[in-house]
């Protein structure tokens, strides 16, 4: 095993993978690649009252870039090789073929802990990723 994918989002819940993925980094000697995806919804901005689109990315893609040196910090210490990563699109989507394109062996992910009602009406990206991956999958909870 050489290559984790860890996707991640702006919850704190998401850090509860932090712990798992260097565990097995260090163990196996895996190089370790944080990841987050932009929604595309997330191009609107409030303003005021007026919702815009913004003309480009800077905004958010500057919030991704913060909230992945963030939880790069938490490997600091560590001889894991970190690299971060910002997609744009569907997260199920775009983790599924970032994992693929990029070889990755294992995909560790956390999941919000929605209610079987709730995934069943709606779907959740960890459910996705788990259903349509051709990587393992290793959700934490």
């Amino acid at each position: 095993m050489k290559k984790i994918l860890l996707p991640i989002d702006r919850s704190t819940t998401s850090q509860k993978s932090f712990g798992i993925a260097k565990e097995f980094a260090e163990k196996l000697g895996a190089k370790l690649v944080i990841v987050q995806v932009i929604e595309m919804h997330q191009k609107m901005h409030n303003v005021g009252y007026a919702t815009k689109l913004l003309p480009d990315s800077e905004f958010f893609e500057k919030e991704s870039l913060e909230i992945l040196n963030n939880a790069k910090k938490f490997f600091d210490g560590t001889e894991i090789e970190i690299e971060t990563k910002v997609l744009w699109g569907t997260p199920s989507e775009n983790i599924i073929k970032y994992s693929e394109e990029e070889n990755f062996d294992l995909i560790i992910m956390c999941t919000h802990g929605m209610s079987a009602s709730k995934r069943f009406l709606m779907g959740s990206t960890t459910n996705r990723v788990v259903h349509y991956a051709k990587v393992p999958v290793m959700v934490v909870r």
